[in-house]
């Protein structure tokens, strides 16, 4: 047993991660891609880029609240991603700009929050064995990755029509058995009254620190992850190496999650420093790069990082959290991360790229990633400094 659900439940949640993390590679990994092959600039991938994120800081904190106010993570989940569906098959058909933008902001909405309702739902499933969590989440990202291994070559080959027969078969899977698995949310205690901008007045001081270190982490990390359909091409790179490079990216997330760290006697808070110093170190290096497969190979830094980080913030948040807020607080985090702090770094690096060439934009990037790693030194400073009062 793990938690409250037995060993056959948490296998079904780890196919449940596989196949959403399998969906989302399905399409939105190579979105971008698909966008610049057409002809669209830097500049213009930038602009799509900060308009998915906007529109994932509002679809974050919508979907998320919806799910506390209600109790319940699965009946949102399944229309959600639904409507996400919609908007890629659209997205693929259609070439008017006007259309496009609207379509990538309705995918920024509808796919971000689903990572954080999904991770949610098994959080509460697990209680407080983090460990079962990491398990179930690496099965997301090893999914990405053995899909990853292979699909950047078959669009190579195939081209980008099969992105959208891909994803209607993997979402088909998902759906179904989404509805076979119980929904572990928590129902509204007697006399609670949903209200979407409740949960607001529970945020801490401590999750402010995280979300502020989050933000900056993000702002560097998913702006440069979100440019790579325009970063390998200056390197000589093709769709194939963009399959590999996100299949070894997602195949080192795996291994970070699912290692018991407390042995090393690395906290939560220690592992986020330590993930964002991993961020900086990579970043700065990617810069320096002269060859396509030493940059995939740095993307493989990059992934353990993310796992390592992922699994640490997960664990921080859930315990500084209400339960009546879990979601959401989840969720304003990965807003920070996906949401806020790319808007506004998508369009400069974007920019950047054009203007002042690949090395200046990544330094910058990596500067910011060594502001989040000393906002959660902070953190640990904190917890350190609390310890010893008590003490």
């Amino acid at each position: 047993m793990y938690g409250t659900v037995s060993k056959a439940q948490v296998r079904r949640f780890s196919a449940l991660q596989a196949l959403y993390w399998a969906y989302v590679g399905s399409f939105h990994s190579f979105l971008l891609s698909m966008l610049a092959a057409r002809g669209e600039s830097a500049t213009m991938i930038g602009v799509y880029t900060a308009l998915m994120t906007l529109g994932s800081c509002l679809g974050q904190f919508f979907v998320a609240r919806l799910c506390d106010a209600t109790g319940r993570c699965r009946r949102v989940f399944v229309p959600v991603v639904l409507a996400l569906e919609l908007s890629c098959l659209l997205l693929y058909s259609v070439t008017e700009r006007w259309l496009i933008l609207i379509l990538i902001f309705a995918a920024g909405f509808a796919k971000q929050p689903l990572g954080a309702v999904l991770d949610t739902w098994f959080i509460r499933a697990v209680g407080d064995d983090m460990r079962a969590f990491g398990r179930m989440r690496a099965a997301g990202s090893l999914a990405f990755a053995l899909l990853m291994l292979v699909y950047g070559a078959a669009l190579n080959r195939f081209g980008y029509g099969i992105m959208p027969w891909v994803s209607a078969v993997l979402l088909c899977w998902l759906v179904a058995l989404c509805l076979r698995t119980k929904d572990t949310s928590r129902a509204p205690a007697a006399g609670e009254r949903p209200r979407l901008l409740s949960g607001l007045s529970l945020i801490t001081g401590e999750l402010i620190l995280i979300f502020a270190a989050l933000f900056f982490l993000g702002a560097a990390n998913n702006s440069v992850y979100n440019m790579i359909p325009v970063l390998l091409p200056v390197l000589g790179g093709t769709t194939a190496h963009h399959g590999l490079l996100l299949f070894c990216n997602a195949g080192m997330e795996a291994p970070a999650m699912r290692v018991n760290w407390d042995r090393f006697g690395l906290s939560p808070a220690k592992r986020c420093v330590l993930s964002a110093l991993l961020y900086a170190v990579s970043t700065l290096l990617m810069g320096l790069a002269g060859n396509v497969w030493l940059f995939i190979a740095l993307w493989c830094v990059n992934g353990f990082a993310f796992g390592l980080g992922l699994h640490a913030r997960r664990a921080l948040v859930t315990a500084l959290a209400p339960d009546e807020a879990q979601t959401t607080m989840h969720g304003l985090g990965d807003m920070m991360y996906s949401g806020v702090g790319p808007i506004l770094a998508s369009v400069v690096f974007g920019g950047m790229l054009d203007q002042g060439g690949m090395r200046l934009m990544l330094s910058v990037a990596a500067g910011l990633e060594l502001v989040s790693a000393a906002l959660f030194a902070v953190l640990v400073w904190r917890k350190r400094k609390m310890m010893n009062t008590a003490s």
